[in-house]
C-alpha cells in the first residue's frame, strides 16, 4: 500500500511543478510605447530631444534642443509645452540640453546657447537664476549638466568656461571648481553632476578623462582618473548616478564602459562593450540607479539601452527597433517614475518611449505551496517493505 502511495505522489509532481512554475513565474516581457514625437503638443513641435526628468507625480518632462522647448508629459498622456525659446520673458532658453528637480519641485533646465539656467515654480512662475556673467566674476558658458542637493541647492557645470558653480537660495552663486582643477590635476568639459546622500557633489571631466569629488565642507579632490579601474580605461566619462549608499556610477562614452566608484574610491567596471553578451553597448549616454540598486544605462551608438540588476544580470531593455513602428536612433539619457517605468529620448528620431515595468510575479497560493512541499516530501519516501 505504501508503495501505491509513493506512486500515487510521484505521477502528480509534474503536473503540481508545472503549476507551480506557470504561477511563480509569468511572462515578463517589457512593453515599450512611445509617448511623445516631432509634434509635439499638436502646435508647438518638438526635435532632439535631450534633457528628460521626472516629477513627483509621475508627469515627464522633456527637453527639445533643437525646438528650443520643454514639454510635459502627463500619466494620461496629455501634452503640453512649458517653457519655450522666450524663456522668462526677459531671458531666452535656447538649446536647453538637461533637466532636473529639486526636492520642492522647481524644474531648472540649462541652455546651452543662452548660456543661462532657468527655474519653472510647480505654479508655472519662470525666472533665470544664473546666466553668463557667472558669479559675476568667473563666466559661466555653454551650461550642459545640473543637478540639485537635498537643500534644494543648485550645482551646474559650464562645458565650455570648464567650471562648475554653485546656486543657493538664498544665498551668493560661487564657483567651486575650474579648469586648473586643484592646481595637481586638471579638469575640462563638465558633462555630468550628481549630488550624494551626503551632499559630496561629483562631476565628471569629458576632456580631463577624470571624476572630481566637491564636499559640503569646501574639500575638491580627484576621486578617479582615465586608469579607470587600473585594467580598464576611462575615456570620455560623460553620465554619472549615485545609488543610496553612496556608491558612484560612471559612463565612459568613448571606452564603452561603466565603472562603480564606492565611497572608499574602490572602482569596478560593471558594463563594457559587449553588453548583455549579445547585444553590444557602444557609447554609453545615460545612467540611473533606482531605489533597488538597478542601474540602467542608454547606448548612443547601439541605439539601445540596459538594465542591470545588483546580482550583476545584464538585460537589454530597448533597442533600435523602439516600439516596433518608431526607431530609437541617438537614445540620449534614463529616467524612471515612481512606478518603475523608463524612459528614454531619442535625439535623432525626435521621440520619447516609455518601457512599460514588468509586472511583480504573482504570489505563490498557500495552498499550492503546501501541495508541491508534500508531493516533494512523499516522492521520496521509500516503501518499509524495500
Amino acid at each position: 500500500m505504501e508503495g501505491l502511495r509513493v506512486k500515487m505522489w510521484a505521477s502528480l509532481l509534474p503536473l503540481a511543478t508545472a503549476a507551480l512554475v506557470a504561477t511563480a513565474s509569468p511572462a515578463r516581457a517589457l512593453d515599450v510605447v512611445r509617448i511623445l514625437d516631432a509634434s509635439g503638443d499638436g502646435g508647438n513641435t518638438l526635435s532632439f530631444p535631450s534633457g528628460i526628468a521626472v516629477d513627483s507625480d509621475g508627469n515627464v518632462y522633456v527637453a527639445g534642443r533643437l525646438s528650443n522647448n520643454v514639454f510635459r508629459v502627463t500619466p494620461e498622456g496629455v501634452v503640453t509645452q512649458v517653457l519655450d525659446s522666450s524663456g522668462d520673458g526677459t531671458n531666452p532658453l535656447m538649446q536647453p540640453e538637461e533637466l532636473t528637480f529639486d526636492p520642492a519641485g522647481n524644474l531648472f533646465v540649462t541652455g546651452l546657447a543662452s548660456n543661462n539656467v532657468l527655474r519653472r515654480t510647480p505654479a508655472g512662475a519662470i525666472s533665470q537664476v544664473i546666466d553668463v556673467t557667472g558669479d559675476g566674476i568667473n563666466p559661466l558658458t555653454e551650461p550642459r549638466p545640473l543637478a540639485t542637493g537635498s537643500d534644494g541647492t543648485l550645482y551646474v557645470g559650464g562645458t565650455l568656461s570648464n567650471n562648475v558653480f554653485k546656486v543657493p537660495f538664498p544665498g551668493a552663486i560661487e564657483e567651486l571648481l575650474d579648469q586648473g582643477g586643484n592646481d595637481v590635476k586638471p579638469f575640462g568639459d563638465p558633462r555630468g553632476i550628481v549630488v550624494d546622500a551626503q551632499q559630496n557633489v561629483y562631476v565628471t571631466g569629458r576632456t580631463t578623462d577624470n571624476v572630481w569629488r566637491l564636499t559640503p565642507a569646501g574639500g575638491e579632490s580627484e576621486v578617479m582618473n582615465d586608469d579607470g579601474d587600473e585594467v580598464n580605461i576611462l575615456d570620455s566619462p560623460r553620465a554619472i548616478a549615485a545609488d543610496r549608499f553612496g556608491n558612484v556610477y560612471v559612463a565612459g562614452r568613448s571606452s564603452n564602459n561603466v565603472f562603480k566608484l564606492t565611497p572608499q574610491e574602490v572602482v569596478t567596471r560593471l558594463l563594457d562593450a559587449t553588453g548583455d553578451g549579445v547585444h553590444p553597448l557602444l557609447a554609453p549616454n545615460g545612467l540611473f540607479v533606482d531605489h533597488a540598486g538597478n542601474l540602467y544605462v542608454t547606448g548612443a551608438n547601439s541605439d539601445n539601452a540596459f538594465r542591470r540588476s545588483p546580482n550583476g544580470t545584464v538585460t537589454q531593455i530597448l533597442d533600435a527597433s523602439g516600439d516596433g513602428v518608431n526607431a530609437v536612433d541617438n537614445p540620449r539619457g534614463i529616467v524612471l517614475d515612481r512606478d518603475g517605468n523608463a524612459y528614454v529620448p531619442s535625439g535623432n528620431s525626435d521621440s520619447v518611449f516609455q518601457i512599460v515595468a514588468a509586472p511583480e510575479p504573482a504570489p505563490l497560493p498557500l495552498a499550492l505551496a503546501s501541495l508541491a512541499a508534500l508531493i516533494a516530501l512523499r516522492s521520496v519516501r521509500r516503501d518499509p517493505a524495500e
